[in-house]
């Protein structure tokens, strides 16, 4: 175990401060996809890829860790019955920035945008409604989605595909793959795997390995120096239960604690500090009682004792506050009944009581409560108030497993709502699985 951490020595000093959000929706319909806002000395990597986002739902990105029974009722623009797809058996889902995935029969299904190759359906062509990943092996457990790139853990190994210019394929390439490549060492022993925005981690056999890209420390082993293939999280050989990654750092459940290392200016490794850690570090507060974890663009939640606790940039807290907190903070109205949370890159949501709330900002919709209104505390998602088995947050929008069928809602420029449509929603809409 990582007791205490280094000081950063080749990341970012953007200290204090408070992010800046804007929250405006851009009226001419499109989003600047060059890159994401500034922040904290923060700026957009790779700018030949679109934004990106990050989901964690139970603590890796598989189906959130929670089960529910009893129907749902979903209304203001979702197929009012509610829906059992019965036949397609999904069983997790995953989005990041501008496309989502869902792992189906076995098998894995992607949406939404393809520059880059990240549907696996070995085009570049942007899809509206799911289309197949093409030469998966059978037995997908889990699925993971990168800024423009996915991962599986399939037959107890890591496939990934997409874009690859910082090795995030872990194939010891940086060459993009429009299908599954197989990630050099890892076939055997991975239980869960999480994408950030240019790296992904995975927990293999109790502990933690990460590869991609690494200039704030991310990758966990006390370098900044990007890798090819994974590497081993420092001091993260066993106990790990729960992985998740964003765009400069990542975060662990270990031993029922929680670790964080990687860039840390708004507070968001919890130590505390704004000095970013190449290693782990403790996050103050949280020794004991953590089941998952959740990574959002400069801010972190950990699910304690069935509530939430998050900690990083003002506005994502869950609180009524315009400061940033540098340790954890009780979420306002949910100390129980939370069985699984998802962290995007401005907002952040909750499966309680087999229901889903969001909070944080909602320029289109995001929060799915039929209003483009920010929201600091958690809101009720419209019609999602039982049934919901899972949650996965990408950069602006969300989508919820329900009855074995997948609704989303919020920004659909890309056709990552998988309804057949481009138009953003501020209310659930039901995806159109072939």
């Amino acid at each position: 175990m990582a007791t205490g951490g280094s000081k950063a020595t080749g990341g970012s000093n953007a200290a204090g401060g408070t992010v800046n959000l804007g929250g405006s929706k851009n009226t001419g319909g499109t989003l600047n996809t060059g890159g994401r806002l500034a922040i904290g000395g923060y700026t957009s990597i790779g700018g030949s890829v679109p934004l990106g986002g990050t989901a964690n739902t139970g603590g890796s990105r598989l189906t959130g860790g929670a089960t529910s029974t009893g129907g749902t009722n979903v209304t203001g623009g979702a197929n009012s019955g509610g829906t059992t797809d019965s036949g397609r058996n999904i069983s997790a889902i995953a989005t990041e920035g501008m496309h989502t995935c869902a792992v189906a029969k076995g098998g894995v299904q992607c949406w939404g945008h393809n520059d880059s190759g990240e549907l696996g359906n070995l085009t570049t062509t942007d899809s509206s409604v799911p289309v197949l990943v093409q030469g998966l092996a059978p037995n997908v457990a889990a699925v993971a989605t990168g800024r423009a790139s996915s991962c599986v853990v399939v037959n107890d190994g890591v496939q990934c595909w997409g874009f690859n210019g910082f090795g995030q394929l872990g194939n010891n390439s940086t060459l993009a793959s429009m299908s599954p490549v197989q990630v050099l060492g890892l076939t055997s022993g991975v239980t869960a795997i999480d994408s950030g925005d240019q790296f992904t981690c995975a927990l293999v056999n109790g502990g933690a390995q990460c590869w991609g890209y690494n200039p704030y420390g991310q990758l966990g082993n006390n370098s900044t120096t990007e890798s090819l293939v994974p590497v081993q999280v420092m001091g993260l050989t066993s106990g790990v239960t729960a992985i998740s990654a964003r765009t400069v750092h990542a975060c662990a459940v270990v031993n029922s604690g929680v670790q964080c290392w990687g860039g840390n200016p708004y507070g968001q490794l919890g130590n505390n500090t704004t000095t970013d850690s190449h290693l782990p570090v403790q996050v103050q507060g949280l020794t004991s009682g953590a089941t998952a974890i959740a990574v959002g663009e400069y801010h972190t939640c950990a699910l304690v004792n069935g509530g939430v606790q998050c900690w990083g940039a003002s506005g994502q807290a869950g609180i009524t506050s315009t400061t940033n907190n540098l340790i954890p903070v009780q979420v306002q109205s949910l100390t129980s009944g939370v069985t699984a949370i998802a962290a995007s890159v401005y907002h952040t949501c909750a499966l309680v009581n087999g229901g889903v709330r969001c909070w944080g900002f909602n320029p289109y919709g995001q929060l799915g409560n039929n209003s483009t209104t920010d929201s600091f505390v958690p809101v009720q998602v419209v019609g999602l108030t039982s049934g919901v088995k899972a949650i996965t947050a990408g950069e602006y929008h969300t989508c919820a497993l329900v009855n074995d069928g997948v609704y989303c809602w919020g920004y659909n420029l890309y056709g990552q709502l998988g309804n057949n449509s481009t138009s953003d929603s501020p209310v659930p809409v039901q995806v159109q699985f072939p």
